[in-house]
């Protein structure tokens, strides 16, 4: 007997969305602040850690933290206009 899989296949309405929704989300961060998108990928996409950003980028962790707060509101005002 042949296991189905169905379950863990996306349907293509839901390809469909994902794709709009990674499409936005690449618009929303080409519209950001250099700073402000570099922060949001490297820690949200790039999975780097506070601390890795801080060195990297030579700020303290307090920039690092009033830049991805400021970051994450204007990601989420630039989502809502579209």
């Amino acid at each position: 007997m042949e296991a189905t899989a169905t379950a863990d296949v996306p349907s293509p309405e839901d390809v469909a969305g994902r794709n709009e929704i990674r499409q936005i989300a690449r618009n929303v961060l080409a519209a950001m602040k250099p700073a402000d998108r570099e922060v949001l990928i490297r820690f949200y996409v790039s999975d780097q850690s506070q601390s890795e950003i801080c060195e990297e980028l030579r700020i303290t962790q307090q920039q690092f933290k009033n830049t991805k707060h400021r970051a994450k509101e204007r990601f989420a005002d630039l989502c809502r206009q579209r």
